[in-house]
């Protein structure tokens, strides 16, 4: 019996978590999605191409400096 309680708790907690975790995916998601149609083209633009020279300016450094 006791057995049997402790197993419906666990999977109470289990369904609740897994509840929670969906929901926070979904919030997520949906502040990606609103931040990310608040930029216009030419901003989505300029930011990848600061990411991209970025990235590449450091893994050059990396490699050159052998850190």
């Amino acid at each position: 019996m006791r057995v049997l309680f402790l197993l419906g708790v666990s999977l109470m907690l289990l369904g609740i978590t897994l509840a929670i975790q969906d929901k926070m995916e979904r919030e997520y998601e949906r502040g990606y999605q609103d931040g990310m149609h608040s930029l216009s083209t030419r901003q989505v633009d300029n930011l990848c191409i600061k990411w991209w020279f970025q990235s590449n300016l450091e893994a050059a450094r990396k490699r050159a400096c052998g850190k």
